[in-house]
């Protein structure tokens, strides 16, 4: 996801590739996900679009420029591909596995308060909470101090599977590909 912010737009086309061959819910769920991330979509548009300097569009004074909206449009294509790759993760894994994996990542600081161990579990509620729909207008409950309803009883279980070899290199394999998509790209 990082490696997302350097590349250019024929490298996200390349990296969409993979995206785009998963299918089926990992699809639907990253359809899911733009949609409801439109207004994202729209305001980080808008502040790149109207933030960077050089010639207006169509020669109008308050018009973005010919570079902003050029900026805004790559910046708008890699966020949808970070959220594509999230979403063929979470369909993939499920919540769950998200959370082992997060788990994973952190060493254990059991000692210090143990944030390594909170962190993957409250961000593991909070993907079951958006998970919900949410009846219309809930957002103006919300807003009067009223919270919403959620699931009652939440359990969520953690499995760490042992470390295999492809845990290994298949990593290592996609930061090989990103460099060399970051070179031509």
């Amino acid at each position: 996801m990082i490696a997302t912010q350097f590349l250019t737009a024929p490298a996200l086309a390349v990296l969409c590739l993979p995206l785009l061959a998963a299918g089926g819910k990992s699809l639907a769920a990253w359809w899911k996900t733009l949609r409801r991330m439109r207004w994202l979509f729209a305001c980080v548009w808008l502040v790149v679009a109207y933030g960077i300097p050089g010639d207006a569009v169509f020669a109008i004074a308050w018009l973005p420029t010919y570079e902003g909206t050029a900026e805004a449009s790559l910046q708008a294509a890699r966020l949808a591909v970070m959220l594509g790759f999230l979403a063929w993760m979470i369909t993939r894994l499920g919540t769950p596995g998200l959370a082992a994996g997060l788990l994973g990542l952190f060493p254990s600081r059991r000692g210090r308060g143990g944030m390594a161990e909170r962190f993957p579990v409250r961000l593991a509620l909070v993907m079951a909470h958006l998970e919900q729909e949410m009846p219309r207008g809930a957002w103006r409950a919300m807003l009067d101090g009223q919270p919403p309803a959620g699931p009652a009883d939440a359990t969520l279980r953690i499995e760490m599977p042992a470390l295999r070899g492809i845990d290994v290199a298949l990593p290592a394999l996609a930061i090989g590909a990103l460099l060399i998509l970051s070179r031509f790209g």
